[in-house]
């Protein structure tokens, strides 16, 4: 996986599942600001279980992509963080 592919794994995940943030919002009860916060590693998915399964459901992937994704956006996050 290049570098590139890894920056934005955690978006990839919901487009690959052909859904829109707001789509995903609305399943699983959060608000769009949620999911950017999530997926640009601002704020790491702390949801309960039940929520973690319905991820891994609507992005068709397992625990471990999600894992993987959340990871890499902190990184990203923080990479950002340091360049300031």
């Amino acid at each position: 996986m290049t570098s590139s592919e890894k920056k934005q794994k955690f978006v990839q995940l919901r487009i690959n599942a052909g859904l829109t943030q707001r789509q995903v919002a609305e399943a699983l009860g959060v608000t769009e600001t949620t999911i950017r916060n999530w997926e640009s590693g601002l704020r790491e998915p702390k949801p309960p279980f039940s929520v973690t399964e319905k991820l891994m459901e609507l992005y068709n992937c397992s625990i471990s992509d999600l894992v993987e994704a959340v990871e890499i956006a902190k990184a990203e996050r923080a990479e950002k963080v340091e360049q300031w």
